[in-house]
């Protein structure tokens, strides 16, 4: 009897650690993680994505979804690295989305490409040294030599854009990096910078830490917006950055904003995506908290200036939360 007792004892031990190892085999291929493009360091969405995978990796373990954040060049270099399938989601401005989906202006062609939400506004803030400023608008770049971002990036297609608008007026570009272009403005090499984002900018507060320089910004009104839109499908808006969020400016900024949103491949998991926009709205407080470009962020504002289908999981949840999803925004493979 004890050999019995002894025998069955050993194999019910057998039998519950295969249990265990399956249990945790089928956990294990259940989980993924996903890599996330963003910016420079120094750029307006790095931090952004730092702080939702902070919220989703803290909210999400026993789902066994992982979010990796990886810096990049922006835009241009975003989208190579989606093509190579280097990134599974990333940051992208509206313009940029628009061409990689519908392979405009030789732009790489992603049709596998998926929106998740829009998250902030990006807006136009090019700054000049205040020795070249004669109007405080667009204009006073003519005749200087300027950094327009990285070859290819979000910002020197918004340059080209807002430059071909108002006026097409001659200067001599430097595609640099936000970092970069603050160095070459301290150095004496440039005039200024484009720059694009959520306000406040990184780079741009250290530049405008920098004793003894003095720069402005460049303002646009709202007949600027109308030629803008007149020739780029209705993208943009008048908004404003208030007075206070940059050292040195006491008055309302007033600028040209588009949407940026988080998109992602078709290839990600319905169930992912789903679960990472239902963490993430359910986490609104946290996700206010990031930095001022989001402190505003609601649920009503992620289908902003989207430009390109929605991703299955993310119509599932909007429509959830009785958000009408426009036809043009369901993916193909819902259709």
């Amino acid at each position: 009897m004890k050999q019995r007792t002894r025998l069955f004892c050993i194999a019910f031990s057998l039998m519950m650690a295969a249990s265990i190892a399956g249990f945790q085999s089928v956990a294990f291929a259940a989980s993924i993680d996903l890599m996330m493009g963003t910016s420079g360091a120094t750029g307006s969405w790095y931090p952004v994505g730092v702080g939702l995978s902070t919220i989703w990796n803290e909210e999400l373990k026993n789902d066994g979804i992982h979010v990796f954040v990886q810096t990049t060049g922006g835009g241009a270099e975003n989208i190579q690295m989606i093509k190579s399938k280097e990134l599974d989601m990333c940051t992208l401005g509206a313009l940029t989305v628009n061409e990689a989906y519908n392979a405009l202006n030789n732009t790489t062609h992603l049709p596998n490409l998926r929106t998740m939400f829009a998250f902030q506004a990006t807006s136009m803030q090019p700054v000049i040294l205040k020795k070249h400023v004669k109007t405080g608008h667009f204009s006073d770049i003519q005749g200087l030599k300027l950094g327009v971002g990285n070859p290819g990036g979000n910002a020197e297609k918004m340059f080209n854009i807002m430059n071909q608008a108002l006026g097409n007026f001659t200067v001599s570009p430097e595609r640099l990096s936000p970092a970069n272009a603050c160095d070459a403005i301290k150095n004496g090499f440039i005039d200024g910078n484009f720059f694009t984002g959520g306000a406040p900018i990184a780079s741009l507060i250290d530049l405008l830490a920098t004793p003894g320089l003095e720069i402005q910004m460049l303002e646009v009104t709202p007949e600027d917006i109308d030629k803008m839109n007149a020739i780029s499908n209705n993208m943009w808006t008048f908004g404003t950055i208030p007075a206070g969020i940059y050292d040195g400016f006491d008055k309302d900024l007033h600028v040209a904003q588009a949407y940026d949103a988080l998109v992602c491949t078709a290839e990600v998991p319905e169930r992912v995506v789903y679960r990472l926009l239902e963490v993430m709205f359910n986490n609104l407080e946290k996700v206010n908290a990031i930095n001022y470009s989001m402190s505003h962020f609601k649920t009503n504002m992620a289908l902003n200036s989207l430009a390109c289908p929605m991703h299955p999981g993310a119509v599932k949840y909007f429509r959830e939360k009785g958000m009408s999803i426009p036809d043009n925004l369901i993916p193909p493979e819902m259709k």
